[in-house]
Order: C-alpha cells, then sequence, then structure tokens
C-alpha cells in the first residue's frame, strides 16, 4: 500500500482485521464490454479492511446492472452508515482521474444497436439532476500537487456510473441522510492502454481525495 508523498499527508494504513467505528465506504464496478480489466474493482479490493487515519476502509464491488447495483449501495449504507462514500468507475477514454459533479436521472441501454433511443429515467420519482456532496475544488488542487493528471468532469455519462451517483445521493435525499458523497472515474491501466495510469497513481489520488474529505 502506497503512502501520499506530500508531508502533511501522512495517515496511517494498514491492513486490519479490527473495524473502526468510522467507516469509509468505496464502491469499484466489475469489468464490463471490451473491458476485461476494470481498474475500480482493484482499488476497491486493495482498499477493503485498510485503516486511514481513525477509519476503517470498506471496499465493495458492485454487479454491472442497473437494478442490483443500487440495491448493493443502499444496503452498504444501511449497513455501515459511512462517514463518506466514493464509487469508483472506468472511463475507457480517460487520460486523467475525473472528478463527477453531478448525476442526472437518464440512463441507456449501451448493449443495443442505437443506445440513444433507449433513453430513459434513472429513477421514476426523483428530480432529474443530483449534485455531489464531496469537496470538488479541494480534491482537485491536492490531487494536483501529487502530479497526478485530474480535471473535473460535468458528465458522469448515462451509463451505471452516473445511475449509481444518481441513486446514491437520491437515496439519500428520500432516507434525511446527509453523506459527503461523489464518484471518481478512473483511466484504463497503463498496462491495458498507452495513455492510461498506474493503479498506484489511482489508489494515491484516491487517498488523498478522503484525506480532503475528512480533514
Amino acid at each position: 500500500m502506497i503512502l501520499l508523498s506530500i508531508s502533511s499527508f501522512s495517515p496511517a494504513l494498514s491492513k486490519t482485521q479490527n473495524n473502526c467505528d468510522n467507516i469509509i465506504l468505496i464502491t469499484g464496478f466489475k469489468p464490463f464490454d471490451v473491458y476485461d480489466i476494470n481498474p475500480s474493482e482493484q482499488i476497491a479490493l486493495q482498499l477493503n479492511n485498510t485503516i486511514f487515519q481513525n477509519y476503517t476502509i470498506k471496499g465493495y464491488v458492485l454487479p454491472v446492472n442497473y437494478t442490483t447495483a443500487p440495491a448493493k449501495m443502499k444496503q452498504l449504507i444501511t449497513d455501515f452508515d459511512p462517514a463518506l462514500i466514493l464509487s469508483l468507475g472506468l472511463a475507457g477514454n480517460a487520460k486523467e482521474i475525473q472528478i463527477e459533479t453531478f448525476g442526472v436521472n437518464l440512463k441507456i441501454d449501451p448493449e443495443v444497436k442505437y443506445p440513444l433511443l433507449t433513453l430513459s429515467k434513472v429513477n421514476q420519482t426523483g428530480s432529474w439532476v443530483q449534485r455531489a456532496t464531496y469537496d470538488i475544488p479541494g480534491i482537485i488542487s491536492q490531487i494536483k500537487k501529487e502530479n497526478i493528471s485530474v480535471e473535473q468532469s460535468y458528465s458522469a455519462g448515462f451509463y451505471l456510473c452516473n445511475a449509481i451517483l444518481y441513486e446514491t445521493l437520491f437515496y439519500q435525499t428520500e432516507t434525511d441522510q446527509l453523506i459527503p458523497t461523489g464518484f471518481i472515474h478512473v483511466p484504463q491501466l497503463i498496462t491495458q492502454h498507452p495513455d492510461g495510469m498506474s493503479l498506484d497513481d489511482m489508489i494515491n489520488a484516491v487517498h488523498v481525495a478522503i484525506l480532503t474529505q475528512i480533514s
């Protein structure tokens, strides 16, 4: 497990069998479409049950399914009552870490010939837009200090990454919860694509995002 290179960022990171009371929930996704490796899955699994300051990170891999993924997320929120939720996903064409801003109430079926013709609501009773509730400017600023490519994104697309961000935020409005919540897209691994990023840099970016939010 890597440590942050900034001297002011020096959390204790270790594997543990004993859970702290304070939970940080990190989720990734299983591989999908043409991608036989999903870096978000690897990050979630590597961070699972690690200690970050006085928090325990719980990392889970969500299924690539519009119904079961949000249901699993809601169950995780109920089970852990986390202090922070960061969902991760793969953006296959990205060259940098993308800090998402909005979840929109729109989705498509990417497996048909004309996906845009399947455009429909993620949640039939929800509002059109949910805004992420984590510290976007602070996270971007601190990740840049690590010399990791990062940008703010205003569209998480119309597939499952957007849907899980939207549903996670909307669920909190329904249940009167206010948990800092956001979504981070990661590029392919450098071993998958020449414009990709190392897994260490991705994990480091997630560590920085966590520390920025809880400090």
